[in-house]
């Protein structure tokens, strides 16, 4: 057994396999799968790239801020599967209200994944760890909270971001988180235009 690198037997360098016909074939490493059809390739892409559930975008698993390493197996695959990964799946980042850290990590990994891969999401949800009530919530949109406008200065469609609090319970509180959302959505969307 060697117990070095420079104590293990040299490997030969095997000439080129002849065929035939005299053409010499190179033994270059080849994808198969893209020999399959586009459909099937499409559906491998989404068994190999799509969450069941979020991807929470976390420090404490930085695998979680870096693509699947199955989009670098080649340019094609790249160019091929990213629109599925970004747009299938679920991002989710929880912030606090005082937490400029988490904030931050979100507006990082907008600027890391770049303004195309932003406008690819499909669903970007800004959790809460803490319970809010209606009146907070109706100032703190209107202000426009950094990592909301880090998403949209980054080109993440503005349909696809979605807020995920957790709301005081009172009933008359319940009905207008929806309309809240969507108005501030509107306006996010003239702003833009």
């Amino acid at each position: 057994m060697a117990d070095t690198v420079n104590d293990l037997p040299e490997i030969p360098n095997l000439p080129p396999f002849e065929l035939d016909n005299g053409e010499v074939e190179r033994s270059e490493p080849t994808c198969r799968l893209l020999n399959l059809p586009a459909e099937l390739r499409n559906e491998i892409y989404e068994l190999v790239l799509v969450s069941s559930g979020r991807i929470e975008l976390t420090t404490t698993r930085p695998k979680s801020l870096r693509e699947p390493a199955f989009l670098a197996i080649s340019r094609q695959i790249r160019t091929e599967a990213t629109a599925i990964y970004y747009g299938s799946n679920t991002f989710c980042r929880k912030v606090y209200y005082n937490d400029g850290r988490r904030w931050s990590l979100l507006e990082k990994w907008l600027r890391k994944i770049g303004p195309e891969r932003c406008s690819m999401l499909r669903e970007m949800v800004i959790s809460s760890g803490w319970t809010l009530n209606i009146d907070w919530v109706k100032g703190y949109l209107s202000k426009h909270p950094q990592g909301l406008r880090a998403c949209l200065d980054r080109g993440v469609p503005v349909t696809s971001i979605r807020w995920d609090f957790r709301y005081d319970l009172r009933t008359e509180d319940k009905e207008q988180w929806g309309q809240i959302w969507e108005e501030t959505r509107a306006k996010f969307v003239r702003e833009r235009i």
